[in-house]
């Protein structure tokens, strides 16, 4: 079920995602307005906000690994991906 969340306005709805992220690309973010009020309030949906949070953030970690840490979690086990990398460092 998609369950909303409701803001006063646009700098209020950006300002949520910029408690979880350090920036933000307002093309990205539009995605997930379903609608805006009279007085610019800002309905999103919440499942959404949340998903382009979460891939943002695994986005980032992703391209934060250097070639010398995946070399060194690499030299442990040959056989590793990069997928293994990320959920070895993760601890997942």
């Amino acid at each position: 079920m998609n369950e909303p969340y409701i803001f006063k306005n646009y700098e209020e709805y950006r300002n949520f995602f910029l408690m979880y992220l350090n920036e933000v690309d307002n093309n990205l973010i539009d995605l997930a307005i379903y609608t805006k009020g009279n007085k610019g309030q800002i309905i999103a949906l919440k499942g959404l906000c949340e998903h382009i949070i979460v891939k943002k953030k695994v986005y980032d970690f992703y391209n934060s690994i250097t070639q010398i840490q995946i070399n060194k979690i690499q030299s442990k086990d040959n056989s590793i991906s990069k997928e293994k990398v990320i959920t070895k460092k993760l601890n997942f």
